[in-house]
């Protein structure tokens, strides 16, 4: 006759820090010098979303903070992608604080480009958004979502239609 073990579940499962805090992060690559992509996983359409990030500083071509800032300042308007503030985090990375809006669906790739003297440095934010009913994305743990757009059309809208 055989013995059946039985196990019992207590319906939790732990993973080690290291493990799950290094796979939910953002990702940043320098693609080529002065070229960055950050991969920022999958959002949800029409969400408003702040990103706290560091970059190492050897991706900003050896430019110093205060040249950064000036950068950050005379950068052309985004409103899709903007850098509230950047700060020097330790002697290797600086901070940048961003907030992102998911404006459509499906792969979003906005760029923010900062001229520093005669160079060019490009931020290019990589995002898989999701569309209305298509689930509730896993945030990085950079990122945070600060709210989002209510369609101002709903089916108990007053309004016909075209004839």
């Amino acid at each position: 006759m055989e013995k059946r073990r039985e196990t019992t579940f207590k319906g939790q499962v732990h993973f080690g820090e290291s493990e799950n805090s290094r796979e939910n992060s953002v990702l940043v690559q320098e693609n080529t010098p002065g070229d960055i992509h950050i991969h920022l996983g999958f959002l949800s359409y029409r969400h408003m979303y702040e990103i706290s990030l560091d970059i190492p500083k050897e991706y900003f071509l050896g430019h110093c903070l205060s040249d950064l800032v000036t950068a950050v300042e005379k950068s052309a308007p985004n409103v899709i992608c903007k850098i509230i503030s950047v700060a020097e985090n330790n002697d290797e990375s600086f901070h940048f604080l961003i907030e992102f809006y998911a404006r459509k669906e499906k792969l979003l790739k906005e760029e923010i480009e900062l001229k520093v003297d005669e160079e060019s440095i490009k931020l290019l934010f990589i995002a898989r958004v999701l569309g209305d009913g298509k689930g509730t994305p896993l945030l990085k743990n950079e990122i945070k979502c600060t709210g989002n757009e209510i369609d101002t059309i709903s089916e108990s809208s007053d309004w016909t239609g075209f004839d």
